[in-house]
């Protein structure tokens, strides 16, 4: 299996290097070592007899085993330790990378590409925009660098800070300029506790998926006509509103279908879908308030219930004497649309018919 063995900063080595392939590896069974100069040293990579000069800026595989008959060989009486003697290509600038991975693989196994390449950034100077030649940006990188290192800034003639300020950490700010007048419109935080942040702060988003917005914050909607209304109101007083988009609309609570389970109007009041209400004990789903003018004969009166009643309250209204005012309904007769009601005398009920 490969494995990478060292990362080597060649800025701090001054002479000769000893490579040493790690004691957990039995140097016998390593088939190819694979050099990933990404630096402006060109160095030599001694190994006994086997000697490859190697450039900057260079991606250098190196077989030191074949393969003869069974057995594996080493490759121009190669032997290990090896030595790497770095020597600066020019002036190196204080961004570049000055890396160099080593990484190992087994006898038998080759790495993704066995011939030496160039790199693509021989020409890279870090933390400047990369042109190659023309006036169009083709990339912008920053690599190797500490956390925290600004990468992005820019600050306009009007302003006293920036408008763009991004780092390698992930922390982005990016603010409006309006006449040298700042807003911050995005703000990521990188660190322990993450967050992305929107309008100055005003609306906030956190790792664990929360949305957090600042009280006294409105969240409006475009209506029919275009225009914008404020539907969900944070108020100063720890309140929420949720409003109609339009004076005359209805503000609904849906099932996954879109079937209204409640509707809320200003007007109409609130209507339950036919599930009614649900109390800590019982529940009430529809009631029907109706007028039986009743007698000493048993007469049918509609309720208007729609279904069979549970119950029916009634109550006199009218001048006649208290002693005569006795009634009762018939629960055993009652339909979906009638219920039997007798009185001692002649005068009218107020009622209400129940489903509970």
């Amino acid at each position: 299996m490969s494995a990478i063995i060292q990362t080597i900063d060649l800025s701090t080595i001054s002479g000769i290097y000893t490579l040493l392939i790690p004691s957990q590896y039995n140097v016998n069974n390593v088939g190819w070592i694979d050099l990933l100069n990404q630096s402006p040293y060109n160095f030599v990579f001694q190994a006994g007899g086997l000697q490859v000069p190697v450039p900057a800026w260079d991606h250098y595989p190196i077989q030191i085993a074949e393969k003869t008959g069974p057995f594996w060989q080493p490759v121009s009486a190669c032997q290990f330790p090896a030595t790497i003697t770095p020597a600066i290509l020019g002036n190196p600038g204080s961004s570049l990378s000055t890396l160099l991975t080593v990484t190992i693989y087994a006898v038998g196994e080759n790495p993704s590409s066995t011939s030496p390449r160039s790199l693509n950034y021989q020409n890279y100077i870090p933390n400047t925009v990369n042109t190659a030649g023309g006036d169009v940006a083709i990339s912008l990188q920053n690599d190797n660098k500490p956390p925290l290192t600004t990468i992005i800034e820019s600050t306009p003639s009007d302003a006293v800070a920036s408008t763009w300020h991004a780092d390698n950490s992930g922390n982005l700010i990016i603010k409006g300029d309006n006449a040298g007048a700042l807003t911050t419109l995005l703000e990521t935080i990188a660190g322990a506790s993450p967050l992305v942040r929107f309008f100055a702060g005003l609306i906030q988003m956190d790792t664990t998926g929360h949305i957090i917005m600042s009280n006294n914050i409105t969240l409006r909607w475009l209506d029919s006509s275009l225009n914008s209304q404020a539907v969900l109101v944070a108020t100063s007083g720890d309140e929420v509103h949720l409003r109609a988009v339009k004076a005359s609309g209805n503000v609904i609570i849906a099932d996954s279908n879109d079937s209204p389970i409640a509707t809320f109007n200003s007007t109409s009041g609130i209507t339950l879908a036919d599930g009614g209400v649900h109390l800590t004990t019982g529940s009430l789903s529809k009631i029907s308030k109706f007028s039986a003018a009743v007698t000493t004969t048993p007469t049918f009166f509609n309720h208007g219930l729609g279904v069979i009643p549970d119950i029916v309250l009634a109550i006199p209204n009218g001048a006649a004497a208290p002693t005569t005012r006795t009634f009762e309904y018939e629960s055993s007769t009652m339909t979906i649309t009638q219920v039997k009601m007798t009185g001692g005398s002649s005068f009218t009920l107020d009622c209400l018919a129940i489903k509970f």
